[in-house]
């Protein structure tokens, strides 16, 4: 909300006021810190309005539980356990031939 007036002397000798208010409104988003809202008048007319977020609450963490399959689908993700089956079929492959 903003106020002038401006007083003067009117040419017929008399004084001239003027007086201009101007209001306007509008929603916040949420997560911020409404108490910590400031504004000011910058130097070329505009108005600044400043606002912090809240701290945001850290998640609590939860435990998720990893099941471990055994079999040829299971070393699809693991590369260590990928090169290891490798070798595996290497040596085997390498002492049928002989």
């Amino acid at each position: 909300m903003g106020r002038r007036e401006k007083r003067s002397a009117g040419e017929d000798g008399g004084s001239l006021q003027e007086y201009w208010e101007l209001r306007r409104e509008m929603l916040l988003p949420t997560g911020l810190d409404v108490e910590g809202v400031t504004c000011s008048l910058c130097s070329d007319g505009q108005l600044r309005i400043q606002a912090p977020r809240l701290a945001l609450q850290p998640a609590e963490g939860k435990a998720i539980p990893i099941s471990v399959q055994a079999g040829e689908g299971a070393t699809q993700g693991d590369p260590a356990a990928r090169e290891e089956k490798e070798l595996e079929r290497e040596e085997e492959s390498g002492s049928q031939e002989s």
